[in-house]
């Protein structure tokens, strides 16, 4: 039998939340219209109440552990005051996809049989959230964006919040307490004069979204500032279809390894360290071709054939 296949789009929201595996990661928690929730695994509403139960997804960090923030760092919690317990945070849940969907039509449910499909091929469903807003109701027109945490300051108040990056420009800068429309030209100053941060030098108040506010300070590592404000231009010029950091990166090493001159050298060496340090492992496809990254930049070592 000839198989085929289709793909639907399924709108949602995002919530914050907790995965305790480990340690403490903070997540963007994807929420969509048909009661499916994305907590670093696809699950429906049963399923979610499952993991909550198990503590795999939690509102709430214990005093002391560490919380790791994807593309920012790992901080330390002295003390947190928390909005929700268990049993308020499934429900919030429940509440929000009440709202995406008031009828509660078409609500998915994982059967056993998909259960075990999923087992007997060890598949691990982790959809990708676009993000977006509707420039247009005709037609319904939307932009599309890219997005990351940072710490933002506003109105004196530290928050750490989702900051999205879209294809016209726009950036959007949003958490529970308020959302901020900037243009990608108004960045670099935000960024330098400390409106933008990721360290917490001294044990700083939070306020995470929805979850509480709790007091935190630097952990094992953190992503520099500038970093990120590279990150904001990449993803601009990816949304555009022009080359990025690492397009150009890959092409400046493919020339070298066309024609392995000291000016090449220099060229890969500028297109290498202008993509941010914590990124900079992604420009190759396999860690052995982004070895030969540093041999290449940072050795006099020549390459086996």
């Amino acid at each position: 039998m000839h198989k085929i296949r289709r793909e639907k789009i399924i709108e949602g929201t995002t919530i914050p939340g907790f995965i305790r595996n480990g340690q403490y990661f903070y997540i963007n928690v994807d929420i969509y219209e048909d009661g499916m929730v994305n907590c670093w695994e696809l699950a429906d509403l049963k399923g979610v109440r499952e993991k909550i139960d198990l503590e795999w997804l939690t509102p709430q960090v214990p005093d002391g552990e560490s919380i790791s923030v994807f593309g920012l760092g790992d901080y330390r919690t002295i003390g947190g005051s928390w909005k929700h317990d268990a049993q308020s945070y499934y429900d919030y849940i429940t509440e929000l996809v009440q709202q995406l969907n008031p009828g509660m039509h078409n609500i998915y449910e994982v059967s056993f049989a998909e259960k075990m499909k999923k087992e007997k091929y060890k598949i691990v469903e982790s959809p990708y959230a676009q993000d977006f807003f509707v420039e247009s109701e005709v037609g319904y027109k939307v932009v599309t964006g890219e997005g990351f945490f940072i710490f933002m300051k506003y109105e004196g108040i530290d928050y750490l919040v989702y900051l999205t990056v879209y294809k016209d420009g726009t950036i959007e800068c949003q958490n529970a307490v308020f959302q901020k429309i900037l243009k990608l030209e108004e960045l670099e100053e935000l960024f330098s004069n400390g409106t933008f941060f990721t360290e917490l030098v001294e044990p700083t108040k939070i306020t995470l979204d929805h979850l509480g506010d709790v007091v935190m300070v630097n952990g094992s590592y953190i992503i520099d500032i500038e970093d990120k404000y590279k990150q904001v231009l990449d993803i601009y010029q990816k949304l555009n279809k022009h080359p990025s950091l690492y397009d150009i990166c890959r092409n400046r090493y493919y020339d070298y390894l066309e024609n392995p001159t000291v000016e090449n050298k220099e060229y890969l060496r500028k297109a290498y360290e202008v993509i941010p340090e914590n990124e900079r492992p992604r420009v190759a496809k396999t860690q052995a071709q982004h070895e030969d990254y540093i041999r290449i930049l940072y050795t006099d070592q020549k390459r086996e054939v």
